[in-house]
């Protein structure tokens, strides 16, 4: 009551009902990933899912997230906010798919490194993060400051060590599958994975 979006899991171990949630759009991808969908057929309507989302099942969850004085009872209240978060979750995901194909559908070799790097981050950035946030917590500056820095002091050094570290070793092999270093001017194409 009170908030919107999933439930969390504050400890080591998810909650089963947190597990389950997160393991349908983890299946979702995965057998989405099988399917080779190179038509783009899902988020082909990236604009109506994107507009639907943002403008009736984000209005329609939160509406019902907030306050108790509806005159629905607390279950149907209850099941009105899971429908909204739900249907809100997927336009998202089917919007933004389509929209990202539209506009990034041509290769670009920063993006590629970033998205190769962004399993390392997400993994990785937590404890940096409650790190940071400890430091710079009582600061007398902007929130929106102190945010960017958080976030610029822990993603350089992330991406370094990903560069150094992980990448081209075994855990980048674990996490994103084999890369190969790009060939030196002049010399053989590396095989190192």
């Amino acid at each position: 009551p009170g908030s919107f979006g999933p439930d969390t899991s504050a400890g080591l171990l998810p909650l089963p009902q947190v597990l389950l949630y997160y393991a349908i759009f983890f299946a979702f991808g995965a057998l989405y990933y099988d399917a080779d969908d190179r038509e783009g057929r899902v988020g082909r309507l990236w604009w109506v899912s994107l507009l639907v989302a943002l403008t009736v099942a984000f209005p329609l969850g939160l509406s019902f997230s907030v306050g108790s004085d509806h005159i629905l009872d607390p279950q149907t209240r209850h099941a009105i906010r899971g429908v909204g978060q739900v249907a809100y979750a997927w336009a998202m995901i089917f919007g933004m798919m389509g929209l990202f194909r539209a506009l990034l559908s041509r290769e670009r070799p920063w993006l590629r490194y970033v998205s190769d790097a962004s399993y390392w981050l997400y993994i990785a950035h937590l404890p940096l993060i409650i790190w940071a946030q400890m430091i710079v917590r009582d600061w007398q500056i902007p929130a929106i400051v102190k945010f960017l820095l958080v976030c610029v002091v822990v993603t350089g050094p992330l991406l370094l060590v990903y560069h150094t570290l992980v990448r081209y070793r075994w855990l980048g092999r674990f996490l994103n599958g084999p890369r190969q270093r790009p060939a030196k001017a002049g010399s053989a194409p590396s095989t190192t994975a």
